[in-house]
Parts: structure tokens; C-alpha cells; sequence
């Protein structure tokens, strides 16, 4: 469904408690089409699957890199974090290939504002800053 006719049927001041995005290759995009809501802090939360850049032949979109996922959180007060099976990496500046490799290939990544009233509880005080890993 295209996101201005969801719009519609959800009304005015709706929001999004969790976005779940699973689209095999294409998260970043829905992504971007979703920007104007993550610019509206109208997305609390929600997870995407990630796939390093290296594996999509011929697009160079930045987003597509952890930095750019990154920046695009800072732009709109997220903050994107890889899901791994050891350990929580939250997207940090200065994040090197040290701390991306083992990620390489895709990963799990979830997102959440920083003004959400539950931060701390659900991003995990173990949860590790990528430039502290490398």
C-alpha cells in the first residue's frame, strides 16, 4: 500500500508504536518513503533488515551504508542499532569496518526514537556504542 492512502485510513495524530519492514532488499526504501514520518516522529520504533551495500550491484544510494542509516537518524532524533545474536551495536561516529564486519552481508537493525519515553528500558543497558568496538 502506498503510505499517503494509509495515511488516510488512519486519520489525523495517528502514530506508529512499531514498524516492522521485511521487504527482502528493498527496507531502506520503504524507509525513505516513509521519511516525512520519521520526520514527524509519527514512528516510535521498529526493526529493518540490512543489507551491506557491498551486495547491491549498481546502487550507490548512501543510505544503503550504516553511516548513511545513521545520519538519517540523526536527522530525525533515532537512533539505529545492529541486532546480533552477542551483543546490541548502536550506529556510533567514526564506526570503522572492524566493528561492521560481523555484520557483513545483513543484519537485523532496530530503531527508536531518542525522546521515547522507554529508551533505557528497551535499548539495552548492555548495548554497546560501535566505536567502542573497534
Amino acid at each position: 500500500r502506498m503510505l499517503s492512502s494509509l495515511e488516510g485510513e488512519l486519520g489525523a495524530g495517528f502514530s506508529v508504536d512499531f514498524l516492522k519492514v521485511d521487504t527482502e532488499g528493498f527496507d531502506v526504501k520503504v524507509l525513505k518513503g516513509a521519511e516525512q514520518w520519521f520526520a514527524e516522529g509519527k514512528i516510535k520504533q521498529g526493526s529493518i533488515e540490512w543489507i551491506d551495500r557491498r551486495l547491491q550491484v549498481g546502487d550507490s544510494d548512501p543510505m544503503l551504508t550504516a553511516r548513511g542509516l545513521g545520519e538519517f537518524g540523526d536527522r530525525y532524533g533515532y537512533d539505529f542499532y545492529f541486532l546480533s545474536h552477542a551483543k546490541h551495536f548502536l550506529l556510533a561516529e567514526g564506526m570503522g569496518p572492524a566493528a561492521l564486519e560481523p555484520m557483513a552481508g545483513w543484519s537485523n537493525m532496530g530503531f527508536i526514537r531518542r525522546d521515547h519515553p522507554d529508551y533505557d528500558k528497551l535499548v539495552s543497558p548492555a548495548t554497546t556504542f560501535a566505536a567502542d568496538c573497534l
